[in-house]
């Protein structure tokens, strides 16, 4: 189906009618503010000296004890951006810090005892198996 359009030129600010209501709209909108979506990081400092390097460690397969640094919520992805320090005392990967992104709510300054899943090029949880409280710590410190 063919709709035959004729379009007209019109001088800008005349006193057409739909011109105004236009224009009008356009004021409007450009007093509104962009309304950009609210982010919430949550950061908290580090215990080790190393600073986050993405991609310093390949725990794929391993059990390991990580304390959350910071937290970033990603609304598309629906996904939760952290940033973590080995805490387990035996692994080669103590006080390393490093950033993985997952599903699981893990809370900042909290300690948890997790699982990487395995051949897993970046740090991706398998399992959370527990969150570790300050006095199971010396327990946990041989992980």
């Amino acid at each position: 189906m063919l709709v035959r359009v004729d379009i007209e030129w019109i001088k800008g600010h005349s006193n057409d009618d739909d011109n105004k209501a236009v224009d009008s709209i356009a004021k409007k909108s450009a007093k509104r503010s962009l309304k950009k979506q609210f982010k919430v990081v949550n950061v908290r400092r580090k215990q080790t000296p190393n600073k986050v390097k993405y991609g310093s460690i390949n725990p794929s397969g391993q059990r390991l004890a990580i304390r959350i640094i910071t937290s970033e919520y990603y609304h598309v992805q629906k996904t939760t951006k952290y940033q973590y320090e080995v805490v387990s005392k035996k692994s080669k990967y103590y006080q390393f810090n490093d950033v993985l992104f997952t599903k699981y709510n893990l809370k900042v300054l909290h300690t948890y005892l997790v699982s990487f899943k395995k051949n897993q090029k970046i740090a991706t949880i398998s399992k959370v198996l527990k969150e570790i409280v300050p006095d199971e710590m010396k327990q946990t410190s041989s992980v």
